[in-house]
């Protein structure tokens, strides 16, 4: 199977980004079938794990 360079539109940021023929032919050798959603920058955001809030900033006071 031929892999071509394409430009897809991130869905988070709504960024143009670039699909590479060598990142469609891993994810066909993984078995992805869906084409990414989210850019480099977006994904990597989304991976982050969430922050922790401060305690302080959650206590009462009186």
């Amino acid at each position: 199977m031929e892999f071509k360079d394409k430009y897809l539109k991130c869905a988070v940021c709504g960024r143009e980004f670039l699909w590479d023929a060598g990142e469609q032919s891993w994810y066909h050798l993984n078995g992805l079938q869906n084409e990414p959603r989210r850019c480099k920058d977006c994904r990597n955001e989304h991976r982050r794990p969430p922050k922790k809030q401060d305690s302080d900033a959650l206590s009462i006071e009186n």
